[in-house]
Parts: structure tokens; C-alpha cells; sequence
């Protein structure tokens, strides 16, 4: 393993850390010292060669664009506490299969978790907002639940070609922008309270997915 330990804040001052290692693809494993607050922007962008990633629990802030193109990085385990993550800052992780976004985390930015075509499994349990095309273009994501959400951006799961399930066990239907469930699966299917159903059908935004909406399975909600 090859180790980084970095005192109080990663950010553009710390070009040469990537033009030295990314550009030569030198690091696989990067393990970041207790006490760091911030990962900034741009910190590991381009990094091809990084598979794994310590992310202490002292860190509050994920910067924009921290990991973009880091296409070797399988998964990361966000510390509890963290308390934002940047636009674009996962964009383009190819190889990113799943990632735990902890409860203190609620709003998602921009484009987050663009173009991650392998990511297959997120749990957003306590996310309210998710931000224009965050995850745009995820084409292994098969379902999703959101139980504390209040709005989504415009294109957040377009192209999500394997997205089949949607789950949102909430009475009022959330904000919806334009084209958030886009080039989905054929059969995709927007699971809501029963009692919600026809709201939710000629709610602003959902009722373009009328047809899709369907109440939550009685089994679904025994579980």
C-alpha cells in the first residue's frame, strides 16, 4: 500500500501531489491521516491508478470534483459526519460498484455520480435533495429507494438503462424536475404510499410518469 498522510486540507495547492503521482500512475492505495477536514477540489481528479482510499472520520467536506476520473476506484466508505459532498466530485469512477453515503449527508450536488456505469448499489436514507444529473448515466443501477426525499433534479437517473424500481414511501409527492427518470428501464416502476397513488399521478413533473406509478407492495412494507 502506498501511503499519503496529509495535515488539514487537500486542495489546487496541491497540484504537485497529482501531476507527480496521478499523471504517472504511481499509487493504488492512498490512506489520509485522522485530522484532515477537507478533501478539495480537484484533489485526486485524473488519479486512473487508485483502487482503494482511506477517508478518515475527521474529514467534514468532499470538494468538487476530489475524485473525477479516478475509473480504478471500486468503492469508497464515506466517514459518519461528513458533511458535504462537491459537485462532479465522483464523476466518471468507472469502476465504482457501491458507496455508503452516511446520514449526516442530505443534499447531493451536481452531477456527483455522473457516468459511474458500474455503480450498482447506493443507500440514501436520509438525502432530501438530489441535484440535476447526479446519477445520470449509472447504467447498473437497478432500484432505488428515497424515504426522506423533498426534490429531484432534472435528468438525476437519465440513462439509468437497468433502473426498474423506484421507492418513495412518501405521502406528498416531492419536487420533480424535467426529464429526472429518462432513458430508464422500459418497465420502470415508481413505487408510492397507496393512498398517494392518483396525487402522485397528477402531481407537476410525475404525472410524465403516470403510467409507471404504482403502490407500494403490502409485502414491500412488511419487511
Amino acid at each position: 500500500m502506498s501511503q499519503i498522510l496529509l495535515q488539514n486540507k487537500i486542495n489546487k495547492t496541491y497540484d504537485m501531489f497529482k501531476k507527480m503521482v496521478c499523471k504517472r500512475n504511481s499509487f493504488t492505495d492512498i490512506t489520509l491521516n485522522e485530522g484532515l477536514k477537507e478533501i478539495g477540489e480537484e484533489a485526486f481528479r485524473g488519479c486512473t491508478s487508485l483502487e482503494n482510499i482511506s477517508i478518515p472520520s475527521s474529514v467534514k467536506q468532499i470538494s468538487g470534483y476530489a475524485f473525477n476520473g479516478c475509473t480504478s476506484l471500486t468503492a469508497v466508505n464515506l466517514p459518519n459526519g461528513l458533511n458535504s459532498i462537491g459537485w462532479y466530485a465522483f464523476e466518471g469512477c468507472t469502476s465504482l460498484t457501491s458507496i455508503n453515503i452516511p446520514n449526516s449527508i442530505t443534499f447531493i450536488a451536481y452531477g456527483t455520480f455522473q457516468s459511474c456505469i458500474s455503480l450498482a448499489n447506493v443507500d440514501i436514507p436520509s438525502i432530501t435533495n438530489i441535484s440535476s444529473d447526479v446519477f445520470k448515466g449509472c447504467s447498473a443501477l437497478t432500484n432505488m429507494s428515497m424515504p426522506s426525499i423533498n426534490s429531484i433534479g432534472s435528468s438525476a437517473f437519465a440513462n439509468c438503462s437497468l433502473l426498474e424500481s423506484v421507492t418513495i414511501p412518501i405521502n406528498s409527492p416531492p419536487t420533480l424536475k424535467s426529464n429526472a427518470f429518462s432513458g430508464t428501464h422500459a418497465n420502470l416502476v415508481i413505487y408510492v404510499p397507496s393512498e398517494s397513488v392518483e396525487t402522485y399521478k397528477n402531481a407537476s413533473g410525475w404525472s410524465d410518469y403516470a403510467s409507471k406509478i404504482q403502490a407500494i407492495p403490502t409485502w414491500s412494507l412488511a419487511v
